[in-house]
């Protein structure tokens, strides 16, 4: 019973540090949302979902009642653009390992981050290259309890972020790109060369 209740504190504790990552506030990414809504046709531009599904998921870190909000905005982009089926997958998986968060079972806790682990690295087999997908997987890797042994995974999704960010750069957002920077360089899992080619 007390591991159970080490477990549940410590998962819900990671979970909350993972989610304070993303550097956006409530406000503007409210006042983003309302933009994105108020433009004619947006729920038929892939760009457009995928902004506001990314925009709920941030929201969804903090309070629960935006996670089903942003699953239906994946959901659908993997409709409108099955090429981004991967990273659709990959913030549906984190969406999972959300509710990990709000729920209050430690087996379901268990359960939910161990199959949105296994979607995640689903994902990234499919687009090895993808910064944002390496990414996701690394702040949640980074963030678990040490019980689910995958330290190395984020080690190795950080030093493969820093390979492939200078070809992939321009695919995204400097907001994206500033939160990727600032997250690698906090865990302090990759050398300062490594570093260097990430920030250049």
């Amino acid at each position: 019973m007390k591991i159970l209740l080490f477990f549940t504190v410590s998962f819900a504790l990671c979970i909350v540090t993972a989610s304070a990552t993303y550097q956006r506030d409530k406000k503007s990414i409210l006042e983003r949302i309302k933009q994105i809504q108020n433009t004619p046709n947006y729920h038929k531009q892939p760009d457009l979902v995928k902004e506001l599904g990314t925009l709920f998921y941030y929201l969804a870190t903090e309070e629960e009642q935006y996670l089903e909000t942003s699953k239906s905005y994946f959901q659908k982009l993997k409709i409108l653009k099955p090429e981004w089926i991967p990273i659709s997958d990959a913030y549906l998986a984190m969406l999972t390992a959300l509710q990990a968060k709000y729920t209050l079972w430690p087996l379901n806790k268990l359960s939910y981050a161990n199959t949105a682990l296994s979607e995640l690295d689903k994902c990234v087999l499919k687009s090895p290259k993808n910064i944002e997908i390496l990414y996701l997987r690394a702040t949640l890797c980074h963030n678990l309890p040490a019980v689910f042994n995958r330290k190395n995974t984020a080690i190795q999704d950080c030093k493969s972020i820093c390979k492939y960010m200078k070809q992939n750069k321009s695919l995204y957002s400097p907001e994206l790109i500033q939160d990727i920077i600032r997250f690698v360089k906090n865990t302090n899992y990759v050398s300062p060369a490594e570093m260097q080619m990430l920030e250049s």
